[in-house]
This record gives structure tokens, C-alpha cells and sequence, in this order.
């Protein structure tokens, strides 16, 4: 079983999860909720833990992708750095 169909199971079977962290592939992840939004919109937060460097390509796309998400589905999205408490959506002021 691939991560994606693992991810899109939780979602489904805890729809009262209030955080989540993910820590696999985090592209994968922001797709199946592009795709299905309707998996964060009983989830008022999630919380994804990530290696991206915030000064990547992918990540300003990751970004774009995020807020799109949180305006759609109102559950509030925080990235975080792979041993980092600081969220690296805060390097991006123009995104908020």
C-alpha cells in the first residue's frame, strides 16, 4: 500500500483528528488533497513536517498549493521544518 492510499484511509477514518504530522513525502500528500479537499474539511488544522528548503522552486509551489487549500477546505495548514519548531510558511511573509 502506497503512502497516498494510507494518507487518504486516515483521513478518512478520523475525521476528528485536530493535528497531524506527516513526515513521508510531502508532495504527495498536498495532491491527494488537491485532489480531494473534502479530506480537510472536517480537520480544523494540519501540521506537515517537511525537509524542503523554503527557498526552492518546489516549495513556492508547495506554498501556493497550501493557501489554496486553507481558503477551500477553512483548515488552517502549518509547514514545519524537519527539526524545527519555527513554521517555514514565516519565511514567506508575501504568502500571508
Amino acid at each position: 500500500m502506497n503512502a497516498t492510499v494510507l494518507l487518504r484511509r486516515i483521513m478518512e477514518a478520523y475525521p476528528l483528528i485536530t493535528s497531524l504530522t506527516l513526515r513521508a513525502d510531502v508532495d504527495d500528500a498536498i495532491n491527494l488533497f488537491c485532489a480531494e479537499p473534502h479530506l480537510l474539511s472536517s480537520h480544523p488544522r494540519l501540521e506537515i513536517s517537511t525537509l524542503i528548503d523554503p527557498e526552492s522552486p518546489r516549495a513556492t509551489d508547495l506554498f501556493h498549493n497550501l493557501l489554496h487549500l486553507e481558503a477551500l477546505t477553512g483548515c488552517e495548514i502549518d509547514v514545519l521544518r524537519r527539526h524545527s519548531s519555527a513554521p517555514v510558511s514565516r519565511q514567506f511573509p508575501e504568502f500571508h
